[in-house]
């Protein structure tokens, strides 16, 4: 992605932070898409049987190619609740992932392979529960990684577009750890669909994330016309 910064000076030794500290902080930036586009969007994703999350990450991976930061997969989430049987509150994710070396080349391949390893993983019944000191250690691990593009989805918001002094809405989370080198939190309300981005300052600096933000509103419809 020859037209995003990638300067020794800004990204010095990015898999060699040692220190975490509370100074550094997540950049976000919401991706709106049109009536048009989405419309667009969700018609050829339907007509290809792909979800839109695999369809985002196929087009994450693709601007993310021949970046450094592009890491070493790509990571889509997906809920779980419906194979554990849990419908209570709380994050009920699993998160499957597709190293590059063994990702098809082919654009629609490649989201089709998303979708695939995402709807194998989902359907295992099984719940580990991790020792607390064992998850900080590979919190530590993965810290400052940088590990690929993640994608995950937040759903609709049905039960609260309901509420009028509520204009607009978006999750995102604090990404300063820099686990994932930028994640694409997908939502819906009241019919707009919208991507958020979210990653630290460390991997992505304010100036990049705008550029980032405007490829990805660019390749979205444009793919459309190589599937």
């Amino acid at each position: 992605m020859s037209n995003i910064s990638n300067s020794n000076e800004s990204y010095k030794n990015i898999n060699n932070f040692t220190n975490y500290t509370t100074f550094q902080h997540t950049n976000f930036q919401k991706i709106i898409l049109s009536q048009k586009e989405q419309a667009e969007i969700s018609k050829k994703i339907k007509e290809l049987n792909i979800s839109f999350s695999s369809y985002v990450l196929a087009t994450l991976t693709d601007i993310l190619s021949k970046d450094f930061r592009k890491g070493k997969a790509g990571w889509l989430a997906h809920s779980r609740r419906k194979t554990l049987e849990d419908q209570s509150y709380g994050c009920k994710i699993g998160v499957a992932f597709l190293p590059h070396d063994q990702a098809p080349t082919c654009f629609l391949a490649l989201a089709q392979k998303y979708d695939q390893i995402a709807k194998e993983e989902s359907k295992n019944p099984s719940l580990d529960f991790e020792k607390m000191n064992i998850s900080i250690e590979k919190v530590k691990e993965t810290q400052n990684a940088c590990l690929g593009p993640c994608v995950t989805n937040s759903g609709s918001y049905k039960s609260i577009s309901e509420y009028d002094f509520i204009h607009n809405i978006a999750t995102c989370v604090d990404r300063r750890n820099a686990n994932y080198s930028i994640v694409a939190h997908l939502d819906r309300f009241r019919g707009r669909l919208s991507v958020n981005l979210s990653c630290s300052v460390k991997i992505f600096n304010r100036k990049d994330i705008l550029i980032l933000s405007k490829l990805i509103a660019t390749k979205l419809t444009d793919n459309l016309l190589i599937l």
